[in-house]
């Protein structure tokens, strides 16, 4: 899902400067993997584990959803996606709650929050910096090159309007079988861009989301470059405000698969790679619900015929002048 790649980007954005691996340190010892058991204590009292003593959240057994998934990848036991997390472990914190609020934001201000939001590694998604090709071991970049953007290229490719934005909105369920980029009148789909706006299957895969990456071109048009072009935190955080606005207007629907969706995709699912588990109907929910909000409304922007080409090409064109990008277009984020 989508928001799970804004939830992704605010999570890095508060804490990456905290940790720098996928799992707590203190539970990377050989006790820890052998036992299975990741619950540290928050603080410096062993006590606190999972901040129990602060209601936080407690050491809990990690719950994991038996319903058969769907989708091209049929193989058993052979991915860390399967039964997530457990290939590593089985009990964990369990949070009890969301502890960011919109009162936070008031208090400290925008500014103060702004001031406080770090990257790990410098502006490593503007440019391949020498550290960052040191540090990465897998795949040093050296062959990666500058950014690219092709939009003077492709002259024929226009953006999505405000009245694709309209069509999509009014579909009814979020999703439909088969879950996956053939469904017909999904939301989803219809968002990622496999559907036309209106729910029509389209071989073309071009429209909404699709097609502002055939649009950018160049390194945004290949899945696995496109987050490196600062301009994709930009492009899914406007995909999620959709989708907020969508959840606004049919919050009580129940489409959400519970079952046969793509490995990690089931409602019950936890979603890789968050740790501790959060499952895919804990975030199924409002923005404002999960911490956070946007500052452009849709629905006033719809009143107002305005088109949503307009928005993504300045956007796009005051990116290219930037040395360093965030996602606070969109966003107000309170951590």
């Amino acid at each position: 899902m989508r928001r799970s790649i804004v939830l992704a980007v605010i999570y890095s954005l508060g804490w990456i400067y905290l940790t720098e691996a996928q799992f707590p340190r203190v539970c990377c010892t050989v006790e820890a993997i052998v036992s299975k058991e990741c619950c540290p204590a928050l603080g410096s009292d062993p006590e606190n584990v999972c901040g129990v003593l602060s209601g936080r959240g407690n050491c809990s057994e990690v719950h994991v959803d038996s319903k058969p998934w769907g989708g091209p990848y049929t193989l058993r036991n052979v991915d860390d996606r399967e039964r997530w997390p457990t290939k590593f472990f089985n009990r964990t914190c369990r949070c009890f709650g969301i502890k960011i609020t919109t009162e936070n934001t008031e208090i400290l201000g925008r500014q103060k929050i702004k001031n406080k939001i770090k990257d790990s590694l410098g502006p490593i998604i503007v440019k391949i910096l020498d550290e960052y090709n040191r540090l990465v071991t897998l795949c040093n970049g050296t062959s990666e090159g500058s950014l690219r953007r092709g939009v003077m290229e492709s002259t024929n490719v226009t953006l999505p309007t405000m009245n694709d934005v309209r069509s999509c909105l009014n579909l009814r369920d979020f999703d439909s079988p088969p879950y996956f980029t053939n469904s017909s009148f999904s939301f989803r789909n219809a968002l990622e861009g496999y559907d036309k706006p209106d729910g029509e299957l389209d071989s073309s895969v071009s429209n909404l989301h699709n097609l502002v990456h055939l649009f950018l071109n160049g390194t945004s048009a290949l899945s696995h470059s496109a987050a490196n072009d600062p301009i994709f935190l930009v492009l899914h955080a406007f995909t999620d405000a959709i989708f907020e606005e969508w959840m606004r207007r049919s919050r009580e629907n129940a489409s959400l698969p519970d079952e046969m969706a793509p490995i990690g995709h089931n409602r019950h699912y936890n979603m890789v790679p968050f740790f501790p588990p959060v499952t895919n109907e804990e975030i199924y929910i409002t923005s404002e619900q999960l911490g956070y909000s946007y500052a452009v409304e849709l629905e006033a922007c719809i009143k107002k015929q305005t088109n949503i080409t307009f928005h993504i090409e300045a956007l796009y064109w005051s990116l290219i002048r930037f040395e360093k990008s965030t996602c606070t277009f969109f966003l107000n984020l309170y951590l």
